[in-house]
């Protein structure tokens, strides 16, 4: 069905909750049992980083102190040993080791699903052993649709500010392939069916890099989509993250992820945020969506899920200004993810309860 509705879904790091990935002021508190993990599972090359980091942290006490820094924020540890270059490599590895800790520590909540309205293919084959999908699955069945299940008529694409593999897991359980829209990246052989530039793929545009992605050798701007962080820290290669800082380079791939991201934005209708708060000092999403924006004359609303609405709405009117929206829509959805996710229903009344809030149609 040919439709004139794009969204675009900014997925904060609210939104890998639901995976079990605790929230930047919570990570660095999850280290030491992911250092433990690491090391019961041989992945040395990450208990290591993981206890460098530690004592890093430690040591960069004095420094926090002087400046207000919060050393226990993730990102703001990351940006502030980002500034010694010869640190980050440690930093990579640890922040990917504790995602990779989190997820596989974590019981993810289950959602039944009829499979009989599903057109046979991969998905059903899957549901006919196991009738349940993840929380993650759910939201981006209700996003990007599911022939029998979920249909949409829309088109929507994903821009995330998190390093982890929540969403291509997700699109992989749902039978989807992922594109990154990202020059000078190529893909192991193994993700090749997962990761691809096919036209239904569902594109996903990863701001600050992947824990799945890695530069092989110290030549070359060519990254690596692998199978994940363990793959990486197996091959003795270190992943392609970056901070939340101006320097987007990363061998030239980000740079290109965040034109396309500015592309997707320009042709936006709708703009639906899932764990993302729009906190103040995040200038580099202002500057994104500011440009993405400029030639902007379709979008029409904004909805952000958020479990804290208080203030929400005075801190997304410093990013948009909404007075310029066609019908001057923002809404503020004082849902947490893992509620919206729980649906007791079947993701169609997920997809619903989302086209409702937001104005989109509904196919």
């Amino acid at each position: 069905m040919y439709s004139t509705d794009h969204v675009v879904c900014i997925v904060g790091a609210g939104a890998s909750t639901i995976a079990g990935i605790p929230m930047v002021n919570d990570f660095i508190h999850a280290m030491p049992a992911a250092l433990e993990w690491a090391r019961q599972r041989g992945l040395n090359t990450a208990a290591d980083s993981v206890s460098s980091v530690l004592q890093k942290r430690r040591g960069a006490a004095s420094g926090g102190y002087r400046t207000n820094l919060d050393l226990d924020n993730i990102e703001h540890l990351f940006s502030y040993l980002s500034m010694k270059v010869e640190e980050t490599t440690d930093l990579n590895h640890a922040i990917c080791a504790t995602i990779m800790y989190a997820q596989e520590v974590h019981k993810s909540n289950k959602v039944y699903v009829n499979r009989n309205a599903l057109v046979k293919g991969p998905l059903y084959d899957r549901l006919d052993n196991d009738p349940t999908l993840s929380e993650a699955e759910v939201w981006l069945a209700a996003l990007i649709g599911i022939d029998g299940l979920t249909e949409v008529n829309w088109t929507c694409d994903l821009v995330t500010l998190n390093y982890d593999t929540v969403i291509e897991e997700a699109l992989a359980g749902l039978g989807k392939s992922v594109n990154y829209n990202a020059s000078y990246l190529s893909i192991d052989s193994l993700r090749a069916s997962v990761f691809n530039n096919n036209p239904s793929a569902v594109n996903v545009f990863k701001l600050h890099g992947s824990s799945n992605w890695a530069l092989p050798g110290k030549q070359g701007k060519n990254v690596t989509v692998f199978q994940n962080y363990e793959t990486i820290q197996t091959m003795n290669l270190t992943p392609e993250i970056v901070p939340p800082v101006w320097n987007k380079e990363a061998n030239g791939v980000l740079s290109s992820v965040w034109g396309n991201a500015m592309k997707s934005l320009e042709k936006a209708s709708h703009i639906v945020v899932f764990g993302y708060s729009f906190p103040e000092t995040d200038q580099h999403m202002k500057y994104l969506l500011s440009a993405g924006l400029e030639q902007n004359i379709r979008l029409r609303s904004v909805s952000v899920l958020d479990p804290y609405p208080t203030g929400v709405v005075e801190r997304v009117e410093k990013f948009l200004n909404v007075n310029r929206l066609s019908n001057k829509s923002l809404e503020v959805i004082p849902l947490e993810m893992s509620v919206f996710c729980r649906n007791p229903w079947l993701c169609n009344e997920a997809r619903h309860f989302l086209s409702n809030r937001t104005g989109l149609s509904i196919a």
